[in-house]
C-alpha cells in the first residue's frame, strides 16, 4: 500500500484544571506520522505517530487527554471516517499512557496512566487501521489525516442542578424541586418532580413544568415512576467534555474536507472568490473577529473549496445550531445535554446563586485589552480580568474589534485557581464565556428524545449530521414531535424544531443556572447570540462504574441493596458477581443484592459494548446495623421566639424533628449570635451508644425578616451525659447554601452528641443574627 499520509492537529492553548490543584495544559502536538505494518491477509495497517501536549495531569477526580480519530480517501473520492481496530494498538514509549479505542471503533482516547502532571510526551505510538472493512484495497494509495483535541473527563457522581436561590430560584428560569423549590441533587435514585417556571413546554403528553430524572436510569416523562427515556445523557455517568470551543483552524479543517456542497451548507456565504469571507462575501475583512475565507476557489460539483484562516487558534463564531451538530458528527463526537453542562460547570459543589463556572459572581462584561500578536501566544492585558461576553465587549490592541478571543486565554502558568483561570471544576476552559454554545434541552418533547448517541463520522450529501434522534432528525421542525430514529435528510437547520438551545452560562453575562436564553434557535448565523454560536462536543465515556444505594448510611445485613451500572447506551451487557451476596451474580444494570453476614466484600462489574470491555471493582463493606437517622431527639440553648411555633404560622417551627429524611421544610432558627466563647448549639439524644462517622447539614438561607443566617463554622461534639462534658471529634465549615452537605470523620460511638456553631457563614447581611437549620442527620454503622 502507497499511502500520503498528513497530520492536522488542534492547537489547544493553555487550559487548567481544578479540582482544587491547578494543572495546566496546551500545545497539543501529533507529528512524525507514518504508516506501517500492513498486513494484506487481514486488511489493516498501523497508523504510528508521536503525540506531546504540556502539562496533561490525572489526579483522583478526574483527568485531561486527547480525542484522536483519522480521515482518509482514495485518490479524488470523498474523504471517509475510518475504522481502528479495538486490538493491535501500541502505548509507545516516554509517558506512560492509556489507549483506548472508542466502542464504535471510530476513535481512540489517550490520557496519562499515572498519577502526576507534566508535560505528556509518548513517541511510537501506533493505532491499527482496519482499511480493508472501509473498503480500500491493499494495493490502494489513499491520503491519511490524523486529527486530535484535548478533552476532559467528567466522572460518575451526583451534582445538582438548580442556581442555590432558594424560593427564588426560579428568577433565573433555573430547575428546582417542585416539592421543595429549591435546588436538586440528581443521583442514582428517581428525583421529585423536577419543573422551572419558564422554558418548559406543557403538552397533552407531558405535564405541565414537570419531569422525574433518575440519573443512570433516565427521564420519567409522566410522572408514573417508570422511565420513559431511558438513554437521555442526564449528566450523572462519565463522559469527554472537549477542553475548549472548536477553533477557526478545526473548522477550516473540518470545511476542507468536505465537499463543494456541503461546505456551502455549513458557511454563511457559499460564494467562491478568493479572500471572500466566510460570514458576509466580503474580501479580506474580517467581521466578528472570524478570519475563514476562501484561499483556493472551487468549482461547483465537482471540486471544493479550500479554505484558511489567520487566526487558528481564536474560538469560531458565527455557526448556528446545525453547523455544531454537523461538526460533531464529522468528528464522532454529539451534543452535550443541559443538564451535562451543569454537572461540567460545578462538578459536586453545591449551587451557590449568581456562581459563574470560574466558582464565583465575577464577571466583566467592558472591553478588553490584549497584549501581543494575535498568534496563539497573546495575553489579556488587564490584571484579574475573568469573562468576556463578545455581545458587549469590545477589544483593545491585537486585531481589536468585537468578538470571541483565543480559546483558553485566561489560563496562564500564573493562574492558580478557578477564579484566576476561567475554567470550571473538572477544567473545562470557556464554558461560561466567549462565544454561545447550543445544549439540547430538557424543556421540551424534541429535546427530551435524544438518546445521546454518536456522530459516526459521515455527513448527509447536504452537509448535515445524519444521525437519528439528533435535535432536527429528518428535518423536524415542531418542537412538541420526538425527533425520529431514522435521519435520511439530514439534521434540519431550521431550528424550531431542533429541541437545541443556546447554554446557560454564556450569554450576556449570565450564571451557570440561567435558563433565560434556552429558546428556540433561528438559522441565523449573524443575528443576536447567532452572531457568537459556537461549538462544542462530548462523548460518553465507556466504563464499568457503578453506585449503589445505601453508599452513605452503608450496607446492613439482610437490607436489600440496589446496584446501578452506569448506562452505556444500547447493546451493552453487564457482569456482576457479588461473593456471599444473594445473588451472587446478576446480568441485569440494577440488581438488588443481600448479606446474610457481616464483612467485606469485592463487588465487581464488567460492562461490554462491541470490541469494548471494561470491569470496576469495589469494596462493599456490610454491617451488622446502621442507625436509622429518625431515631433522634433533640434539645437547643435557645429557642426562637420571633414566631410563635404553636400557631403553624412563619418560617420557623423548632418543635419539628431534625430527622435527616426531610429537608427544606421548616427550619429551626437559634436567635443567638454564636462566638467561639458563646456558641449556639443543638443536643442530639440517640436513644442509645451508637457509632457515628457521617454528619449531614441542611443549613437555611439568609433571611432578613427573621434575623437568620446559614451555619458557618461549627463544632461536633459528644459527651456521656446531655450536661457534659463534651469532647470535640470533629470541626467543620458550612458553605452557605441550600443543600445537603456532608461531612465525615473517624467512627465515633456516643449517645449524646452536640452540633455547637460559632459563627454564620461569611458575607452574610448584618440584620442576620443566628444560625437557621433545615434539617441534620446522623450516620454511621456497626
Amino acid at each position: 500500500m502507497k499511502v500520503r499520509l498528513h497530520y492536522l492537529f488542534m492547537i489547544c492553548i493553555i487550559g487548567l484544571m481544578l479540582g482544587q490543584t491547578p494543572v495546566f495544559a496546551n500545545g497539543l502536538v501529533i507529528s512524525n506520522t507514518s504508516l506501517t505494518g500492513q498486513n494484506t491477509g487481514n486488511g489493516t495497517c498501523q497508523v504510528r505517530f508521536n503525540i506531546t501536549w504540556e502539562n496533561s495531569w490525572r489526579d483522583n477526580i478526574n483527568w485531561d487527554g486527547a480525542s484522536i480519530f483519522c480521515k482518509f480517501r482514495v485518490g479524488t473520492n470523498p474523504w471517509q471516517h475510518a475504522t481502528l481496530s479495538p486490538t493491535g494498538f501500541q502505548t509507545g514509549n516516554g509517558t506512560p499512557i492509556n489507549l483506548q479505542v472508542s466502542c464504535d471503533q471510530k476513535g481512540a482516547f489517550i490520557s496519562r496512566r499515572e498519577l502526576g502532571d507534566g508535560t505528556l510526551n509518548t513517541t511510537q505510538v501506533e493505532l491499527r487501521w482496519n482499511y480493508a472493512a472501509d473498503g480500500v484495497s491493499n494495493s490502494a494509495a489513499p491520503d491519511v489525516n490524523i486529527f486530535g483535541m484535548e478533552m476532559v473527563y467528567i466522572p460518575t457522581g451526583p451534582f445538582s442542578i438548580g442556581d442555590g436561590n432558594g424560593v427564588n430560584s426560579s428568577a433565573s428560569g433555573s430547575f428546582f424541586a417542585v416539592s421543595q423549590h429549591l435546588p436538586y441533587t440528581i443521583d442514582n435514585l428517581l428525583s421529585p418532580n423536577i419543573s422551572a417556571t419558564s422554558n418548559m413546554t406543557n403538552t397533552a403528553s407531558t405535564p405541565a413544568n414537570h419531569i422525574r430524572i433518575d440519573g443512570d436510569g433516565g427521564l420519567d416523562i409522566n410522572l408514573d415512576g417508570i422511565i420513559d427515556s431511558a438513554f437521555y445523557p442526564t449528566g450523572f455517568n462519565a463522559f469527554y467534555i472537549m477542553k475548549y470551543e472548536v477553533t477557526q483552524g478545526q473548522y477550516v479543517d473540518f470545511l476542507n474536507l468536505l465537499n463543494y456542497t456541503q461546505q456551502t451548507n455549513r458557511v454563511n456565504n457559499g460564494t467562491n472568490v478568493v479572500g471572500q469571507s466566510i460570514v458576509d462575501a466580503s474580501v479580506n475583512v474580517f467581521p466578528g473577529r472570524n478570519t475563514i475565507q476562501v484561499q483556493v476557489a472551487g468549482v461547483n460539483s465537482t471540486t471544493p473549496r479550500v479554505y484558511s484562516t489567520a487566526r487558528p487558534d481564536r474560538a469560531c463564531g458565527h455557526m448556528n445550531g446545525a453547523d455544531m451538530l454537523a461538526y460533531l458528527d464529522w468528528a464522532a463526537l454529539r451534543p452535550m445535554t443541559e443538564l451535562e453542562f451543569e454537572k461540567a460547570c460545578r462538578g459536586p459543589v453545591a449551587p451557590i446563586t449568581g456562581h459563574f463556572p470560574w466558582a464565583n459572581t465575577n464577571s466583566n462584561t467592558s472591553g478588553v485589552t490584549l497584549s501581543g500578536t494575535e498568534n496563539g501566544t497573546e495575553r489579556v492585558n488587564d490584571v484579574g480580568r475573568i469573562g468576556y461576553q463578545p455581545a458587549s465587549s469590545s477589544i483593545s490592541q491585537g486585531d481589536a474589534g468585537q468578538g470571541p478571543l483565543r480559546s483558553g486565554i485566561f489560563a496562564t502558568t500564573n493562574s492558580t485557581s478557578q477564579a484566576t483561570s476561567g475554567g470550571t471544576y473538572y477544567g473545562v476552559m470557556n464554558l461560561g464565556d466567549n462565544l454561545n454554545e447550543p445544549v439540547v434541552a430538557l424543556a421540551n418533547v424534541a429535546g427530551r428524545s435524544f438518546r445521546g448517541n454518536h456522530g459516526d463520522g459521515i455527513l448527509h450529501t447536504n452537509g448535515h449530521a445524519n444521525e437519528g434522534f439528533w435535535p432536527g432528525s429528518n428535518n423536524n421542525t415542531n418542537v412538541a414531535v420526538a425527533n425520529p430514529e431514522i435521519n435520511t435528510n439530514g439534521s434540519s437547520s431550521t431550528a424550531a424544531g431542533l429541541g437545541l438551545k443556546w447554554n446557560a452560562g454564556c450569554c450576556s453575562d449570565h450564571s451557570i443556572s440561567n435558563r433565560s436564553y434556552i429558546t428556540s434557535m433561528s438559522t441565523s448565523r449573524t443575528t443576536s447570540t447567532h452572531l457568537y454560536g459556537g461549538c462544542r462536543g462530548v462523548r460518553t465515556a465507556f466504563t464499568g462504574e457503578f453506585t449503589f444505594s445505601n453508599n452513605l448510611t452503608g450496607v446492613v445485613i439482610n437490607n436489600a441493596n440496589r446496584f446501578e451500572a452506569a448506562q452505556l447506551g444500547s447493546g451493552t451487557t453487564y457482569s456482576w458477581t457479588f461473593p456471599s451476596g444473594s445473588p451472587s451474580s446478576s446480568t441485569v444494570t440494577n440488581p438488588n443484592v443481600t448479606w446474610a453476614a457481616p464483612g467485606s466484600y469485592n463487588v465487581s462489574l464488567t460492562a461490554t459494548q462491541g470490541s469494548c470491555t471494561s470491569t470496576t471493582q469495589q469494596q462493599i463493606v456490610v454491617f451488622n446495623n446502621c442507625m436509622p437517622p429518625s431515631s433522634v431527639t433533640w434539645t437547643q440553648n435557645t429557642i426562637n421566639t420571633w414566631h410563635n411555633a404553636s400557631s403553624g404560622s412563619g418560617y420557623e417551627n423548632p418543635q419539628r424533628l431534625l430527622d435527616g429524611i426531610t429537608a427544606g421544610s421548616t427550619n429551626l432558627d437559634m436567635c443567638r449570635t454564636p462566638s467561639t466563647g458563646s456558641p449556639a448549639y443543638v443536643n442530639f439524644d440517640l436513644g442509645s451508644s451508637r457509632p457515628v462517622s457521617t454528619f449531614r447539614l441542611w443549613s437555611n438561607p439568609v433571611c432578613n425578616f427573621c434575623c437568620s443566617g446559614p451555619v458557618g463554622n461549627f463544632l461536633i461534639r459528644t459527651s456521656s451525659s446531655l450536661s457534659g462534658p463534651w469532647t470535640t471529634v470533629f470541626s467543620g465549615t458550612g458553605s452557605g447554601v441550600d443543600a445537603w452537605q456532608t461531612f465525615t470523620f473517624t467512627p465515633t460511638s456516643s449517645r449524646f452528641w452536640r452540633l455547637e456553631v460559632t459563627s454564620i457563614a461569611p458575607n452574610i447581611s448584618n440584620w442576620t443574627n443566628g444560625p437557621s437549620i433545615y434539617e441534620v442527620a446522623f450516620e454511621g454503622c456497626n
